[in-house]
């Protein structure tokens, strides 16, 4: 799993970097607060208990809906938008996402979590490197006003939210 986060990490640096020399984006604001980390209580072993890791995936997961939900319903459609407005907007949601899934891409399971936990555990942060680089390519998309890159950005993010959805779901039976 630590190869999974050093992996996620890479390329969340390259994502901070993209807009570096870039005067169409501005740059993403850094982040608040990290995502609240599950902690393990009297007896457990590893970082977090297995529910409390599951309540701080799904408020995070949940966030990460909620981002893209508002962005969505602001510039609906699959509509790339030329406007400054956009871009920055796009920024905002961006760097709202990178900051989520680097917190949840940092959460530890406890080493003594049911199987299926762990199975989840790594299904999930193999995600979360995909949804990582999924909002690069969508940054570079809005960078480069290319509606064709931002359309295929925004259906790989639709099947980001289902593989999330789907594999909490599993994790709940």
């Amino acid at each position: 799993m630590k190869g999974t986060a050093v992996c996620l990490a890479a390329v969340l640096f390259a994502a901070a970097a993209v807009g570096c020399g870039e005067s169409s984006l501005p740059a993403a604001a850094a982040c608040t607060a990290p995502t609240p980390t599950p902690t393990a209580g009297p007896g457990q072993a590893g970082s977090g208990s297995a529910s409390r890791y599951l309540r701080t995936v799904q408020d995070g997961t949940g966030r990460l809906t909620l981002a893209l939900t508002t962005f969505r319903g602001v510039y609906p459609d699959r509509t790339f938008y030329r406007s400054s407005q956009f871009r920055g907007d796009f920024v905002n949601y961006a760097g709202q996402a990178t900051c989520t899934a680097t917190a949840l891409s940092a959460l530890n399971l406890a080493a003594n979590a049911p199987s299926r936990f762990k199975d989840f555990d790594g299904t999930f942060k193999a995600t979360l490197a995909d949804y990582a680089a999924a909002i690069i390519q969508g940054r570079d998309a809005v960078a480069q006003r290319n509606t064709s890159k931002y359309r295929n950005w925004w259906d790989s993010m639709d099947a980001l939210e289902l593989r999330i959805q789907a594999a909490l779901q599993a994790l709940q039976n």
